[in-house]
């Protein structure tokens, strides 16, 4: 069973600003859509984000298993930062957290993974029923948008501009397939399904 993921602190800010985008549209200083041209910004973050599988600005999510993996306990974020804590709840609902003395984190794999040290196992406890194990992690590039690759930048403006432009949808079939160059840049990004 996969497992579930929840966001607890999402990016603090875009990796473009209306300022970057009115450049790229080439709008004047007009603040009139400022709203509008923000929400695209958002959206084409996210859209970027799940096309790929990956998380651009620092971000922090916890992510849900049903009880202890194998082998290595799989995160499927890309690019990890850092794992804040693994935490489990024995089925007399205590919660407990794990020493990271007694695990390994892999943040340069893909998808990075939880594995208990050398000569150790996972922590024996019979679990709770439903979500018993957590694992905080936080992801992405970096704080701000100088973080993020120049291709996924360039691709952010790029959607933000056909949504401006086409306000309604234009055509049927799969987005990228209308956009050679973006499916071209986001290819070397693409590392599985996004969350």
């Amino acid at each position: 069973m996969n497992p579930v993921k929840k966001i607890i602190t999402a990016p603090a800010v875009e990796p473009i600003d209306t300022y970057d985008v009115k450049e790229h549209l080439r709008i004047d200083g007009s603040s009139d859509e400022d709203i509008y041209l923000a929400g695209l910004i958002k959206a084409a973050r996210q859209y970027v984000e799940n096309y790929c599988g990956i998380q651009l600005i620092t971000q922090t999510w916890d992510v849900c298993f049903q009880g202890w993996p194998y082998k290595e306990m799989e995160l499927w974020f890309y690019p990890i930062q850092s794992v804040e804590y693994v935490k489990y709840t024995s089925s007399e609902g205590v919660q407990y957290e794990w020493s990271s003395d007694d695990y390994d984190v892999s943040v340069d794999s893909i998808p990075g993974f939880v594995t208990p040290g050398y000569g150790l196992s996972w922590p024996s406890v019979t679990l709770n029923k439903v979500n018993p194990i957590v694992a905080r992690v936080v992801c992405g590039f970096g704080d701000t948008g100088s973080d993020v690759p120049a291709p996924l930048i360039q691709v952010m403006k790029i959607l933000v501009a056909e949504w401006y432009e086409n306000r309604e949808q234009t055509s049927v079939g799969h987005f990228l397939y209308q956009f050679p160059a973006v499916e071209c840049l986001l290819g070397n990004y693409r590392m599985f399904q996004g969350v």
